[in-house]
């Protein structure tokens, strides 16, 4: 249940760039529904989500253990009550991030036994392809929110 609340609080954050980040997404899978992919095995996919996962729980502990004097006025920074501050999105959008792949991992594992048929191997190609996109593109955006964090000048409010 509390994975519903992530969710209602990711979207409560989001703005153009998580919707432009779904459109790739699906234009990245639907791209993989339509090539032929024969040298594709569930190992490999479990292999990215991995390597993905780790990163992503590491960039957590970092943005939450890290004792840097921009982070700390970056939790205290709150102009608009109504309006989350970046460190807040960051955090719900790696905690997300984390539940997306971690979701990526569990229809691989359960998923894996049941790809006689072409066409399903096909449709669980194009959707792990697209949500390994989704997370990419998601990441991109963190790491852009972490620079903005880290990087602000003393004079200026971390936003």
């Amino acid at each position: 249940m509390r994975f519903l609340i992530l969710i209602c609080d990711f979207l409560c954050c989001q703005t153009w760039r998580y919707w432009a980040n779904i459109f790739l997404s699906i234009i990245v899978g639907f791209t993989c529904f339509l090539r032929q992919f024969d040298r594709l095995e569930p190992a490999d996919f479990l292999e990215v989500l991995g390597i993905l996962l780790g990163f992503t729980i590491s960039l957590l502990a970092i943005l939450i253990s890290c004792d840097n004097d921009n982070i700390r006025r970056s939790k205290a920074y709150q102009p608009d009550p109504q309006k989350p501050t970046l460190y807040m999105r960051v955090i719900t959008d790696v905690s997300y991030t984390i539940m997306v792949q971690i979701a990526g991992l569990l229809l691989v594992l359960l998923l894996t036994d049941h790809l006689a048929c072409e066409c399903r191997y096909k449709v669980f190609v194009a959707t792990i392809v697209g949500m390994i996109a989704h997370v990419f593109f998601m990441m991109v955006h963190i790491v852009m929110d972490m620079y903005f964090i880290v990087t602000a000048r003393r004079d200026e409010p971390v936003l």
